[in-house]
This record gives structure tokens, sequence and C-alpha cells, in this order.
């Protein structure tokens, strides 16, 4: 199939949807994070777009992939490395340089532990999975915590509660407070919500290895943080960055959780080089 600008299909049973930004001759892919879509990296063409070749990703749930069957639960790293391989192949390309912002981040690091040997850069936006939350992990690994959510999604009520109670003794800041409701206000969210943590609750990355890769292969690596950010504070890095031999690899940007707006910023290093 040729790889136009934008296409949806399908690599071994799970749908893949994609837009291309951009002509230059490196290969970029771009995952995005929570209730985004492939079309957020957009902004990265006018800077970027004469070197990269930027394909980005919407994640399942989300863009084009909203209400798309998929053929299991979990997207499994064999699943993901099917799908960049076939990318590789159709640009002829064996090298390429991947971003992730937030939970796209995940993915991102995903791809360095299965091409460590074909990354030329990394870049991590606020990404999601350095430090995994236990939260996370009982709902989407065990049967009474899928069962717990499960039964939310029909009766929030005591999500809203706890959330409530948690603001008012000062466990959680105003802007996760908004956050959280804004993110389960509707039954449909609250599904996109779970649909989306379970499907790729088998992509934790193992940040040890990834940092033994990133040290044994002199991989260029970016993290990226926001000083103001309340969902990943860049203290989350920490895990990561000490296993580093390079340490400078952080820089933290005058922002809060979205990062695209320091997008000049990030563009500029994928310009390094």
């Amino acid at each position: 199939m040729a790889i136009t600008s934008e296409n949806l299909l399908t690599i071994s049973g799970w749908p893949v949807s994609f837009t291309k930004y951009g002509s230059g001759k490196e290969l970029l892919f771009a995952f995005h994070g929570y209730g985004q879509s492939a079309q957020v990296f957009k902004s990265f063409k006018e800077i970027i777009g004469n070197k990269y070749t930027i394909v980005s990703f919407d994640l399942l749930f989300h863009g084009e992939l909203a209400g798309k069957t998929i053929p299991s639960a979990y997207l499994t790293r064999n699943n993901l490395k099917e799908q960049i391989q076939y990318f590789l192949d159709a640009h002829s390309c064996k090298t390429f340089s991947v971003i992730g912002y937030s939970l796209g981040g995940k993915l991102a690091m995903n791809c360095l532990e299965i091409f460590p040997e074909n990354i030329h850069k990394l870049v991590l936006m606020a990404p999601d999975g350095i430090k995994v939350n236990p939260f996370y992990k009982f709902v989407t690994r065990t049967s009474l915590g899928k069962s717990i959510y499960q039964f939310t999604i029909n009766s929030p009520g005591i999500v809203f509660f706890i959330n409530r109670l948690s603001h008012a003794l000062g466990f959680i800041n105003q802007k996760v407070f908004r956050f959280v409701n804004d993110s389960l206000e509707s039954k449909d969210k609250r599904q996109k919500v779970f649909d989306a943590w379970l499907v790729y609750s088998r992509m934790l990355p193992d940040i040890d290895k990834i940092a033994s890769l990133i040290n044994q292969h002199k991989i260029n690596v970016k993290l990226f943080f926001g000083q103001y950010d309340s969902i990943i504070h860049p203290k989350k890095g920490k895990k990561l960055i000490n296993k580093l031999e390079n340490k400078s690899v952080v820089e933290v940007l005058d922002t809060g959780h979205n990062l695209f707006t320091e997008r000049e910023k990030i563009a500029q290093y994928l310009l390094q080089g």
C-alpha cells in the first residue's frame, strides 16, 4: 500500500491511523498524549519539516481510531514492532527518531526497547511510564481493580467524592482536581480512560533496560518537563535520568503539562546534529 499523507490501515489485525507531515530525508515517529490526536504534531511541520518526514500516529481510541474495533484487549510490543517495521520498510529506512508526549512517551520508550540499534534520537515530553502509579497497576492488572473501575463507569459518585475530599484535604491541587473531573465527567469519557489504560497496560517500559540501552548505544536522548506540571512532575524523570551516563539530558520548560506551547525549543533539539 502506498504511504500517503493520511491513512488508515490494518497491520496484523490492529487498526493503524497516521498523518504524515514534512518531506525531509530523516524519519520521525510521533506519539501524542491522552485526549489528543495525530494532528497535534502538525505544529512541528513548519519548523522541522524540511529535515524530517513526520509520521504521527493516532493512539488507540483516539482520532480516527475512536470507535474502531481492536482484536485484543492489550497491545503488545510485538504488535508495535510489526507496525514500526511496516513504516520503516515503506520508507526504505533503517534508522529513525521518535518523539512521545505524555501517554505517547510510553510508546516512544517501547520503540527504543525494540529498536535500540535503529534509533537516532529519542525525545520524551512529560512522558508517562517512567514512574508507574500503583493505582494504574491495580486497575489494569488485577481482576478486582478492573471490576471496581467498571462499576464506577456506571456509578461514578464515589470517584467524584474522593476527588473532592482529596482536594479539600490538600492531597491534590486545583489543576489535578479539575483534570480528574474533566476526564471522568461523562460515561463515554470514563469508558475511554479505562479502554486506553487497559490496551497499553502491557507496554510498561523497563526503565533499567532502557537506561542500559541508551548508555550502550550512545543514543541521543532529551527529556522535556513543565516546571508547573501537576500531572507529570519533573521529579518523575529522576528514575531514568539517574541511571544515565549523561545526566544533562533533561530540560525543564517554563510551562505546565501542555509542552506544545514550547514546541520551538523542543523542535530545535531535533534540528541539532
